[in-house]
This record gives C-alpha cells, sequence and structure tokens, in this order.
C-alpha cells in the first residue's frame, strides 16, 4: 500500500503515522518527520512552507507564523523576524512595509502609527521623526494649528495666549 507522503513510521515500525504540525515527510518511505526550519510552518501530514510577508517565525517546528507587530514588518516570505521601522515611519501590525509620515505628522523608530502634531508644533516634510516647535523653528510669535505642516502669525483680532 501506498500511504502517500507526510506519513512516517511509528515507534514500533508497524504503522505509519501522520507527521504533526510543524514537521514533514517529503518523500515515500521515511521514517520520522523532520522539523521545518525557522521561517517555515505547516500543519498536520502538509510540506513545510514558507511564512509570508508580514509574519515570521524564530523557532523551527513552529506550527504557524505570527504576524508582525505594529511598528514592525517583514517584507519577504521566510521570515525568522521583523525589522523595526525606521524614524519618520509607521507600520500597522502584520506590515510588509512602513509608510512614511505624511506632514502635520511624525513617528519615532518602531512605531505603529504617526502621530498628529500638536498645537504650536508642525513637520513640513514627509518623513519626520519629531514635530518642531513653531517659535523656535520660525519664530516666537509663530504657532500653528494641530496636524499641521506650516506655522503662522495669530489672525488680526487674534493674540497668543
Amino acid at each position: 500500500d501506498d500511504f502517500g507522503l507526510g506519513f512516517g513510521t511509528s515507534s514500533g515500525g508497524k504503522a505509519c503515522v501522520l507527521c504533526p504540525a510543524g514537521r514533514e515527510s517529503t518523500q515515500n518511505g521515511t521514517i520520522s518527520c523532520a522539523s521545518c526550519e525557522a521561517g517555515e510552518t505547516s500543519q498536520a501530514g502538509e510540506p513545510c512552507n514558507a511564512c509570508g510577508p508580514g509574519t515570521y517565525t524564530n523557532t523551527k517546528a513552529s506550527e504557524q507564523c505570527t504576524s508582525c507587530s505594529g511598528g514592525r514588518y517583514a517584507a519577504e516570505t521566510g521570515a525568522v523576524s521583523c525589522e523595526g521601522c525606521a524614524p519618520g515611519t509607521a507600520s500597522a501590525g502584520g506590515g510588509t512595509n512602513c509608510s512614511t509620515c505624511p506632514p502635520g505628522k511624525a513617528s519615532e523608530a518602531a512605531a505603529p502609527r504617526c502621530a498628529i502634531c500638536e498645537v504650536g508644533k508642525f513637520t513640513p516634510t514627509n518623513g519626520s521623526a519629531i514635530c518642531q516647535r513653531c517659535e523656535t523653528a520660525v519664530g516666537p510669535a509663530y504657532t500653528s494649528s494641530e496636524g499641521s505642516a506650516t506655522c503662522g502669525l495669530c489672525r488680526r483680532g487674534w493674540f497668543m495666549a
């Protein structure tokens, strides 16, 4: 009888046994199941497959891949770890890349999202790591609204408090 791939033999050698999750048998007639490598997983009786982009596993014989946490990403298949996003970029959980923060937002390294600049702060360019204070970067009479890419003077009839 041909019991197919994905089976090994029991310790007594008399019966074929399905390879457990995280292990594989890639040819007929094997007497044991091999562990999947780090970056790979398998279901019971199935061959090992690389973790998809945005996921990883750093141990052998893993049953499932883990999604990258917020602020981290895995661009390629078969990842054994997730990379941290650079300052000025961000990634939600399970990310395959990091998105550049737009003007008016900024992020530190390994951030899950870009933070909106507070009132009185701004970022004029894409990819800012920090929001700059208007009074320091432009002048003492300048301010901005929340999430601003520029600073300005208070309009006529208004004053800075």
